[in-house]
């Protein structure tokens, strides 16, 4: 059995529910052990810390690394984000595993929206720049309504309103289903 890692925040770690790690684990079927390895809160800087653990661990013939969101939203600076990637990439790549780039889901805020372009370039540079498979989440949800996708409602302190970040169950599918069909398409085919 063949195992692939899951780097990512808490889209990728979703402890409320079900993420598209499982779904891509029900997909993959035991042809292959699907580890989430997502942090609620987590930058890609952070992983660095653990990344090397892991992989001695696991020993996966896959990893895809899917970090942004949280990048954007504490205005971490973009070329810190590029330099964090680039090390993922290279300690991942060592090990001899294939590394796979996902950009983050789209956001049901056009406002804040605006703010990910420099970090979706950075993840394009790189893809090309390293060869690296990109595989671009950031219109997963194009062709569905986001009112149904963004469904989960907060109270942070006093203030209500709902999450434009966090994709429920019915989004989190769709995410699988996309990864599970690239990862089928471009890069499980040769190995």
């Amino acid at each position: 059995m063949k195992t692939m890692v899951c780097y990512g925040d808490s889209i990728t770690a979703n402890s409320e529910q079900e993420s598209y790690v499982n779904e891509l684990q029900r997909l993959l079927k035991d042809d292959w052990l699907v580890l989430g390895s997502g942090v609620n809160g987590e930058i890609a800087l952070e992983a660095l810390s653990r990344v090397q653990t892991d992989v001695s661990l696991s020993k996966p013939e896959v990893a895809l690394i899917c970090y942004g969101h949280n990048e954007v939203h504490r205005r971490f600076p973009v070329k810190e984000y590029e330099q964090a990637l680039l090390e993922l990439i290279e300690t991942l790549g060592r090990s001899g595993c294939q590394v796979v780039l996902m950009t983050p889901t789209q956001i049901n805020n056009k406002e804040v929206a605006l703010l990910y372009q420099p970090y979706l370039s950075v993840l394009e540079g790189i893809s090309q720049k390293k060869q690296v498979p990109l595989i671009w989440l950031w219109e997963v949800f194009a062709s569905h309504d986001l009112d149904v996708i963004f469904t989960y409602r907060f109270d942070d302190d006093g203030m209500f309103g709902v999450d434009y970040l966090h994709p429920n169950l019915s989004g989190q599918k769709i995410i699988g289903q996309r990864v599970f069909s690239e990862l089928m398409s471009h890069i499980l085919l040769g190995r």
